[in-house]
């Protein structure tokens, strides 16, 4: 019973990690010692279906119930300080990078640096995209929306089982990052149950497809291309960065954008980046216990 009590929390710290926006679930689920095991688990599912299921549903929960209390209080610090969100969140981003890129920083050529612009290159297109379809702010879903939402979440239930990258980061590069926060507001359920559902069900498609198939396919490009698929995948981060300042779905105005909260800003985002830092660097230590950082 003690162990299914100490899952429960573990996936609880995997659900705040996947509600902000450059924190890594999958880094998440490495320091807490479960990410062989969840990728175990998910891979198994029905060849080991009572353990695993089992397994997922209490991580599962204890994650659900850690995204709802995470999306509350990041909609009040949006509301309340949205430039010193913004900020944490960056540096949360920029943290991470010195340990993705330490493993292969020796070995870059050419070849690796057209993968890295090419990593770089796909999230600034789905920006552009996200610009012209994902309108920011907008009260009615078109079609097309609901084909993205399952898009995203296609590509952050991927993002979500890779240590180092961030689910929430695709929403909020399309520019739905606001509305799947929305979906886990419990006076938005109250109001638009139906709406907030329809929103939640393209994303629930995509996850599941995306769990089951491609986070299979990122595992064997890890594993038999491993220099090129980091170097895409800092492309990936970097540009990412970019990205969430220039597609910002936080209300930054002249009222709340001065001296005090540029100073903030300036904590925040220096802050970020050490917590992200020692995560990682926890993480790396529980990957490669006898590595030594430089």
């Amino acid at each position: 019973m003690i162990q299914k009590i100490i899952l429960f929390f573990k996936g609880m710290l995997f659900g705040i990690a996947n509600v902000i926006p450059g924190v890594s679930g999958g880094t998440m689920a490495v320091i807490t010692g479960v990410y062989d095991k969840l990728l175990d688990s998910i891979n198994n599912l029905f060849k080991k279906f009572k353990e695993s299921f089992l397994f997922l549903l209490i991580y599962l929960i204890g994650a659900v119930v850690a995204i709802f209390i995470g999306f509350k209080v990041i909609d009040i610090t949006m509301e309340k300080i949205p430039f010193v969100t913004e900020m944490l969140f960056a540096g949360l981003i920029i943290g991470s990078i010195p340990f993705l890129a330490k493993p292969v920083i020796k070995k870059i050529n050419f070849k690796y640096i057209i993968v890295f612009l090419f990593g770089a290159g796909v999230v600034i297109g789905l920006l552009i995209l996200g610009l012209n379809v994902g309108e920011t702010g907008k009260e009615k879903l078109e079609f097309y929306d609901y084909i993205l939402l399952f898009v995203c979440g296609f590509l952050a239930s991927v993002a979500m089982v890779t240590p180092g990258i961030s689910g929430m980061m695709i929403f909020q590069i399309f520019g739905y990052y606001d509305k799947i926060r929305g979906v886990f507001i419990f006076d938005n359920l109250k109001a638009d149950f139906g709406g907030q559902v329809l929103i939640a069900l393209p994303v629930a498609i995509g996850v599941i497809i995306g769990i089951f198939t491609a986070a299979k396919l990122i595992s064997i490009l890890l594993k038999k291309f491993s220099v090129g698929s980091i170097y895409a995948i800092l492309g990936f981060v970097i540009a990412s960065v970019f990205c969430m300042f220039y597609n910002s779905e936080f209300k930054v105005t002249e009222a709340n954008f001065d001296a005090l909260n540029i100073s903030l800003g300036i904590v925040a985002i220096i802050a970020g980046a050490a917590i992200s830092y020692i995560i990682a660097y926890i993480s790396n230590k529980k990957s490669n216990p006898d590595s030594k950082i430089e």
